[in-house]
């Protein structure tokens, strides 16, 4: 892991110095060279310091002794995380580079091997991003940037080669890559559409809350799967957040808080949402949110964080990436359990006659009134060895 990981922090400086390149070959409609320098390479740039300061201890081996059962006394528990194997990486085009481009290095982190489907039109940054990892150090074969095509695709997670499906994309791919999956018990992570509630409380700073939303719809060209989709408003802050908007702003307005929650947790999607309002009660009202990802006072920058897992639940999809729940989603657990000296006694079958000592034991364990049930279980022990030193003779 410590090779990798220095794998990544060379690559890392890579990344820095051909900033403007990788910016430049991830063009597209709607976002200058300047804004996918902030939105893609940037948060990149993080989510690969991040895993350079957490991977070794987050995927380290586990020793936990707290809570063993007693009769698991003279046991040793060793947690481990094993790489999944092969991890087909499928990328959306509204950012092609970003979010890729995390799944892929947290991948390699954990030890996995790696292929990348590129959407249709944007390989080159892939195809670049693995160049400056080869060029950092990382031994052939780890990674491969597939054909940008929906064919190669479909072949791909249908070829049975891969031991797990990341796919970034919209609630109709999802399924039909599903669909393609459950034969093979392939497993997957879904990171799918959104349909993100914008909700503006009471004694929310209503100009704030609407220079907010013109950036949510506007960045990226709105090609954002957490953009502000649903414009809710309480009453009382309606006029001016109306005044704050440019003419002809179309928003849902409710009674009060209650209805802004059953209106923005209504429907098939549950990915991201933003609130506004003062922090106490914005803070209150985001937790009682379906969405996986909750932005207070804000709206789309602060989900750059890479320390933030993400992931929805509905339409949205399921499973995490990013974060350290996302690393160790791309591995699974092994456990060995040691028993450090030879043991019999559990070796031995027991027959009905010990049934009352086992369940006066239980009560002693896990019972209510431990003095009262140790006294009777004291006295079902003696006569559990009267009875069998009787069958013996």
């Amino acid at each position: 892991m410590h090779q990798r990981l220095a794998v990544l922090r060379r690559a890392r400086h890579r990344i820095a110095d051909a900033a403007e390149p990788l910016a430049q070959a991830a063009a597209r409609p709607g976002a200058s060279e300047a804004d996918i320098l902030m939105a893609e390479v940037m948060p990149l740039l993080a989510a690969i310091r991040f895993l350079e300061k957490r991977a070794a201890g987050l995927l380290a081996p586990r020793h936990p002794w707290r809570g063993r059962p007693v009769w698991l006394f003279g046991t040793r528990l060793e947690i481990r995380r094993l790489p999944v194997g092969r991890i087909l990486v499928i990328a959306p085009a509204n950012y092609p580079l970003l979010l890729p481009g995390v799944q892929l290095m947290q991948a390699l982190a954990a030890g996995n091997a790696v292929a990348v489907k590129p959407a249709l039109g944007h390989a080159v940054p892939m195809a670049l991003l693995a160049g400056l990892l080869a060029d950092s150090g990382l031994p052939g074969g780890l990674v491969r940037v597939l054909d940008h095509s929906p064919a190669t695709g479909e072949a791909a997670v249908g070829s049975g080669e891969y031991d797990l499906v990341l796919l970034t994309g919209a609630s109709t791919t999802g399924r039909a890559v599903l669909a393609q999956a459950a034969p093979l018990l392939l497993p997957a992570i879904m990171e799918l559409s959104g349909e993100d509630p914008f909700v503006v409380l009471e004694g929310a700073d209503a100009n704030y809350a609407a220079q907010a939303l013109a950036f949510g719809l506007a960045f990226n060209a709105g090609n954002t799967c957490i953009a502000p989709r649903r414009v809710i408003v309480v009453r009382a802050i309606e006029a001016a957040f109306r005044a704050a908007l440019p003419p002809g702003a179309a928003f849902t307005v409710v009674a009060d808080e209650a209805e802004a929650l059953v209106v923005a947790n209504s429907g098939t999607y549950a990915l991201g949402a933003a609130v506004f309002g003062p922090s106490v009660a914005a803070a209150a009202f985001a937790r009682r949110l379906r969405a996986g990802c909750v932005v207070v006072g804000d709206v789309l920058a602060p989900t750059a964080d890479p320390r933030l897992p993400f992931g929805g639940a509905g339409e949205s999809g399921f499973g995490t990436t990013r974060g350290a729940e996302g690393l160790l989603a791309l591995t699974r657990p092994q456990a060995i359990v040691t028993r450090r000296k030879p043991e019999w006694r559990h070796l031995a079958r027991l027959d009905d006659t010990a049934a009352p000592m086992v369940s006066a034991l239980l009560r002693v364990v896990y019972g209510g009134n431990r003095v009262k049930s140790g006294l009777a279980a004291i006295a079902e022990i003696r006569r559990h060895a009267a009875t069998r030193a009787k069958s013996v003779i």
